[in-house]
């Protein structure tokens, strides 16, 4: 339709092939196939001029038309994406992740108001495959990316803490000297954990295993909730990373201890290089890692013979 207007407009195959930066005889032929297609002849040459035939005028009429509403269409919906706030999605690679990463992600969401900030649940996996599918914008991770198309950055990293009832006899025996309780200490006892990576899992029972006596149990429990309240009533030790913002886990009946030797688990924030010049995911990752100093006047860890306070 482009064509046929561009010749009618034109009056010759050179003008219209300038027009539509085409050579004249790249126009030529696709003008003839056109015809060809349609089984009608759309010009006719007068003197040096190509004039349309019934035909043609029949095409540019149909072609001035369709080609003005799509014209309009498109800048219809140009206007309507200039109009929308620019969308960040955020994963979350586990479930314990969300109570400060939702805090974290609102008050960066009250600093950039032009800019719709969401947190994709239940994404079923947690990989840079999520980032290359465009499914998300930033990934949070245990893992950093060796890719060199990602960027990680170190976010920060959360103390592993173990959950015990007050009466346990890990709380009973510490004392000022030893305050922590040592990994090799809890072989032969229930331990109440997150899901955990095979790696990990084969870690956790090296460094609990015994010379002789039974051997360490692994439940994996989903919520943090559940692992607080079984370690409570005296079902197991809770083995968790340390909340960045206070969370509802304390009160009576539940003591948070240190181990040693100490142990972190590192969060990641992880994005594709190629989307930093459009969304602001330096800056936000930026600001989710500054969460540990906002939380420094608000220590987690409980004393021995006091309660935990998250």
């Amino acid at each position: 339709m482009r064509l046929v207007q561009a010749v009618a407009r034109e009056g010759t195959l050179t003008r219209a092939g300038t027009r539509l930066h085409l050579s004249q005889s790249a126009l030529s032929h696709q003008l003839l196939g056109l015809e060809k297609d349609l089984g009608a002849k759309l010009f006719d040459r007068v003197g040096k001029r190509m004039m349309p035939t019934e035909a043609g005028l029949r095409l540019l009429e149909i072609a001035d038309t369709t080609l003005r509403a799509l014209d309009e269409a498109e800048a219809s919906l140009q206007q309507q994406r200039h109009d929308e706030r620019p969308r960040l999605r955020v994963a979350p690679s586990c479930y314990t992740m969300y109570p400060w990463l939702a805090a974290g992600m609102a008050r960066f969401a009250g600093m950039s108001p032009t800019l719709d900030l969401q947190i994709v649940p239940d994404v079923g996996r947690c990989d840079v495959g999520l980032l290359v599918a465009d499914e998300v914008d930033l990934l949070i991770s245990h893992q950093p990316s060796g890719d060199a198309r990602f960027e990680s950055k170190r976010l920060f990293a959360m103390e592993i803490l173990a959950l015990l009832s007050p009466s346990h006899r890990l709380v009973t025996s510490r004392t000022s000297r030893r305050p922590a309780i040592a990994w090799r200490e809890l072989a032969g006892e229930t331990l109440l954990t997150h899901d955990l990576r095979e790696s990990d899992e084969r870690s956790l029972r090296e460094a609990t295993a015994a010379n002789s006596g039974p051997p360490t149990r692994i439940w994996f429990v989903q919520m943090t909730e559940a692992i607080a309240e079984l370690a409570r009533a005296g079902h197991g030790i809770g083995i968790i990373a340390e909340q960045i913002l206070p969370s509802p886990l304390g009160g009576e009946g539940l003591v948070t201890m240190p181990l040693w030797p100490r142990e972190e688990r590192v969060a990641w924030a992880i994005w594709q290089k190629s989307k930093a010049d459009r969304l602001p995911l330096a800056q936000l990752a930026g600001h989710l890692s500054t969460l540990r100093e906002q939380q420094a006047a608000q220590p987690f860890l409980s004393v021995v013979g006091g309660t935990a306070s998250g």
